[in-house]
Parts: C-alpha cells; structure tokens; sequence
C-alpha cells in the first residue's frame, strides 16, 4: 500500500484517509487566489479535473446561480444588499462597479474633494425614507475604485474631505496635509 500511495502522491494526491480498510484519496483541485483568499470571476476558483469544483469571491464561497448574476453584472444594488448572508453580500458589493451601484441608487453627487473623493448622497436610500451618503474613492496604491458608506451626519455637511478625513479617524486638517496615502 506505501508505494500505491506514493503514486497517488506523485500523481496530485493531495490528502489521504488510511481507514481500515479502505484507503481514500483525494487530488488536488486548482485553486486560484487573490493575495491569500480564493477569488476568480471567470468560473470556479477550485476546480477538480473532472470540472467540478466551486464558486468563490473575495474569499467567499457562493452557489453557482448567484455567482454568474453578480459576475455578469446583472445583479441590482437592491438585490444585491437583500442577499442574507453578510459575507456574501460583502464580497457581492465589492464586485459592483461604483458607477452603476450609483446609478442603480440615484444618487447624487453633492461634492468633490481637493484629492478627488466624490462625495454622493442617496435619498429615501432602499425605500427606507432615509437619505444616506456614501464616497467614491480611488485606492492610492493601485487603480482600484470603489464606495464606503458614511455616517449621515458626517455626510450632511456635504465636504468630502471631511468625510475621507472621518473615515480615516483624523482630524480635516491632518487630511489635508498628507502627502502619501497607502
């Protein structure tokens, strides 16, 4: 049985059970990652060579259904935050374009910063009656885009400086003096 094993392992064993009297094995899927969490939005971040397999964003596991809504871009910003559980919602939100997630909500933009921070209010947000804010930011260390929701008071004020600044947990005018963001 050592040198059974042994093939499997040469041939992508990837773990094995040794029971009584059985011994299972299972191979090695592909897996494909993004920094440390499994992540592919262009069919199954793991993958077995007989093409099953599963579905994963931003490390997040999903069924096959809603992944191709979202990656297609066909999911609305509406579905999109009714999706129960937090983490898929999360990843699912993150996969969102910001320009349509703003269209889809009518929002507003209200302000642009002097570092480029848009600053967008959403009224009767999700038919709650509520108006809510939300910045469409440019991460400085590669050219990802993407919105972070605010608290309404802050976004009330209607500077988005301000609100990069709060987001951050500085005061405005330490903010505005950084000359490197990362």
């Amino acid at each position: 049985i050592e040198m059974e094993t042994l093939k499997a392992l040469e041939n992508g064993l990837e773990v094995y059970f040794p029971m009584k009297d059985k011994l299972i094995l299972v191979p090695i899927p592909r897996m494909i990652t993004v920094g440390d969490r499994l992540h592919y939005d262009h069919g199954k971040a793991v993958e077995w060579k007989d093409g099953t397999g599963f579905y994963f964003l931003r490390g997040v596991q999903f069924e096959e259904k809603l992944y191709n809504k979202i990656v297609s871009f066909e999911i609305t910003a509406e579905e999109t935050l009714k999706i129960g559980n937090a983490d898929q919602r999360a990843a699912a939100i993150s996969m969102l374009r910001p320009d349509r997630l703003l269209e889809q909500l009518h929002a507003r933009q209200i302000h642009e910063g002097i570092k480029g921070t848009k600053l967008y209010e959403v009224k009767n947000f999700m038919d709650t009656g509520r108006t809510e804010y939300c910045m469409w930011m440019k991460d400085s260390s590669s050219d990802r885009e993407f919105i972070e929701w605010i608290e309404p008071k802050i976004g009330k004020q209607g500077d988005a400086d301000l609100c990069q600044a709060n987001a951050f947990g500085i005061p405005l005018e330490d903010y505005l003096g950084m000359e490197l963001e990362a």
